[in-house]
């Protein structure tokens, strides 16, 4: 009889100590999911900011596939008169509202509500006569607010190669 009740005790005090161990690391689990989170919602901020770059650069080049004269021709301009404000009068992509993203809390993710502004900073020719080649540089700029309130600008540069071709007589 004293055999079988020391048993119980023994299996008792296992029951605890293995009761106080998944408690431990249930306390452990909860804490590093706690520190996780702001990680996770700080690069979902950056990823979501940076999606919006890219798509308002790819929208971008679809106008100048589709319109490249006037960007050519506002880029000889500026090249011949050696001025950088003809530039500036170059509405055509800088200040054009169709490149301008601004989204509110319709179209958020899960973690974060906060406006974003995505707009077309600069699209710049970039060309190089000993190789033939030339390019279209890209910039765009974000500006946003992350969960905790702390304001973000942050710019993304895409270069995409050009190919001009000569189409007629």
């Amino acid at each position: 009889m004293m055999n079988n009740i020391s048993k119980r005790g023994i299996a008792l005090v296992f029951a605890l100590i293995f009761a106080t161990i998944l408690l431990q690391l249930a306390i452990i689990y909860s804490g590093m999911l706690k520190s996780s989170k702001p990680q996770t919602i700080m690069i979902d901020d950056q990823m979501r900011a940076e999606f919006y770059a890219n798509g308002l650069a790819d929208l971008a080049i679809l106008k100048f596939q589709m319109f490249p004269g006037d960007f050519y021709a506002a880029c000889e301009a500026a090249s011949s008169s050696m001025s950088p404000s003809v530039l500036d009068h170059l509405t055509y992509f800088i200040q054009d509202p169709a490149l301008t993203i601004d989204v509110d809390s319709a179209a958020s993710s899960s973690f974060n509500i906060t406006p974003i502004s995505v707009k077309i900073a600069t699209m710049t020719l970039l060309t190089q006569s000993k190789w033939n080649r030339e390019a279209l540089n890209i910039k765009t700029t974000i500006d946003y607010t992350d969960s905790y309130g702390k304001e973000h600008r942050k710019s993304v540069d895409k270069i995409v190669q050009i190919n001009r071709t000569v189409v007629g007589p």
